[in-house]
């Protein structure tokens, strides 16, 4: 029951009195909210800890075929879309990135940075500036995962837990 624990006067309360109004279980809004409150902070409010604990959620919504999972999750990516937009050509966005379905390790890494490369007079590579990504890594099927994880030689499982983990 959110209403019991989630305080009036607050976005996470505005986005499930709105989007409780559908046929979707009130849980997958709940989780959607979060992730949306995740996406709202990013790296800038952390809980003080020995690690400081950053707003980074991994979160599975389970439940049968049309149970309301991916109609619930249609709110949370307009909301995105609508007030928390990535901009590409901001080398410094503070939008929402999602990410589908990432086939790689390697396409992960490199759609949570945005580089600029410079020539530099005397060097023979170019300059590298990484930028920070907030992004949002969707998988609409838990298998579709599993699959990915599993092939032979896929670093994808380990550079999620990385991303999860949230180092600098």
């Amino acid at each position: 029951d959110w209403r019991s624990v989630v305080p009036e006067e607050t976005f996470l309360f505005k986005y499930l009195e709105s989007t409780s109004q559908d046929t979707c279980p009130e849980e997958f809004h709940f989780w959607n909210g979060l992730v949306a409150l995740g996406m709202g902070i990013g790296r800038e409010v952390t809980l003080i800890d020995s690690d400081p604990v950053v707003g980074n959620l991994f979160v599975c919504l389970t439940g049968p075929s049309s149970a309301g999972k991916s109609r619930s999750k249609r709110h949370l990516n307009k909301m995105l879309m609508e007030h928390l937009p990535y901009d590409k050509t901001n080398k410094v966005s503070r939008g929402a990135k999602v990410i589908k379905a990432p086939g790689s390790a390697e396409y992960l890494v490199s759609t949570f940075t945005s580089v600029d490369e410079v020539m530099v007079p005397g060097r023979t590579v170019p300059m590298r500036t990484y930028y920070p990504v907030r992004g949002l890594v969707e998988f609409d099927e838990l298998s579709q995962l599993m699959s990915t994880a599993g092939r032979v030689g896929n670093a994808i499982r380990p550079q999620l837990m990385e991303l999860y983990d949230a180092p600098r």
